[in-house]
């Protein structure tokens, strides 16, 4: 199918609004600043109790990862990606080192990230129990963090249908799953028995099916009893997140791509003007096939609005057989 093998090179989907944010909602930098401060927030404990929970349940569980921090994330205490219903703003949250809430005292990381345009800002916030984070200057871009997300940062993810290291690592039409009596099968389960007493996790309420017994006129490809069975991940949203959020940041990446594109070379640029018109072709057939819900009115719509930065061609898409 030709979505999967475009989506394997790179993630195309274009994620737009169609309201306006909302007081529940986390859409900007900002709309987090407003918080710690409405609330006095001195924790990530503190943070996570007041987190809008339309937030909280559009997330990623990522239990093993090269990236800053590492040394605190483990199966058994996965690092939670938080993207929510929109995307535009996302965090991540380790277990404290404990198992438990913080003390005063204890220094620990928030890392943000924020699209703005075609733009991407990371920052880091430090929590010690005792004072706001805001109460000391926060950087946009640190050096430390573009080590691994460029000097021209963009988010990180890796391409449709494998995320090694990140709890449903299977992804196949509408569902991303652990296989049954896998090693990741056997990590879930010890993470299943930590967030009955860590309060890092508390806010993870969602029941986790075999995929035997979802409904098969939910699925895309029906379940094949031959075939083993798994777990299907949902993160109150949907039963798809970590596919969702490769669409989300491939489609912040590819706004970027396009700012790098417009000050290229006209021929360079039109070398891959049929790839974006192949990738919104099949982007439009996939979702029509999925009978995807709006997401908090979350409008997926063709990432082949990238075309406007290329030069027009002869054929468009419409012409390819």
């Amino acid at each position: 199918m030709l979505f999967n093998i475009l989506l394997f090179i790179t993630l195309a989907v274009s994620v737009e609004a169609k309201a306006k944010s909302s007081a529940s909602e986390i859409r900007t930098y900002d709309d987090l600043t407003q918080l710690i401060i409405k609330n006095s927030i001195v924790s990530i404990d503190d943070l996570l109790t007041h987190l809008p929970q339309d937030y909280k349940n559009g997330h990623a569980l990522i239990y093993s990862t090269q990236a800053l921090g590492r040394n605190l994330v483990s199966p058994r205490r996965p690092r939670v990606l938080f993207f929510g219903s929109s995307g535009d703003f996302m965090m991540t949250v380790n277990s404290h080192p404990s198992g438990g809430k913080a003390k005063p005292g204890d220094i620990e990381k928030l890392e943000t990230i924020e699209f703005v345009g075609d733009k991407t800002l990371l920052r880091e916030l430090e929590f010690d129990g005792m004072h706001s984070p805001l109460s000391k200057t926060v950087e946009v871009n640190p050096a430390r963090c573009l080590t691994c997300h460029g000097a021209d940062p963009r988010g990180l993810w890796d391409p449709y249908n494998m995320w090694p290291g990140v709890y449903g690592s299977l992804s196949r039409g509408r569902v991303d799953f652990i296989a049954v009596n896998s090693q990741e099968h056997r990590y879930f389960q010890d993470f299943l028995n930590e967030k009955i007493t860590n309060p890092r996790y508390s806010f993870i309420q969602h029941q986790y099916l075999n995929l035997s017994q979802v409904d098969s006129s939910k699925l895309l490809i029906p379940y094949d009893p031959n075939m083993q069975d798994a777990v299907v991940l949902n993160d109150g949203n949907t039963t798809f997140p970590n596919q969702i959020l490769g669409m989300i940041i491939g489609d912040h990446n590819l706004r970027r791509l396009g700012r790098v594109l417009t000050a290229a070379p006209v021929q360079r640029r039109s070398k891959i003007q049929y790839l974006v018109e192949a990738i919104r072709r099949d982007e439009e057939a996939f979702l029509a096939q999925s009978g995807f819900i709006d997401l908090k009115q979350m409008k997926f719509e063709c990432s082949g609005n990238l075309a406007d930065f290329f030069p027009q061609a002869k054929f468009r898409y419409t012409n390819f057989p």
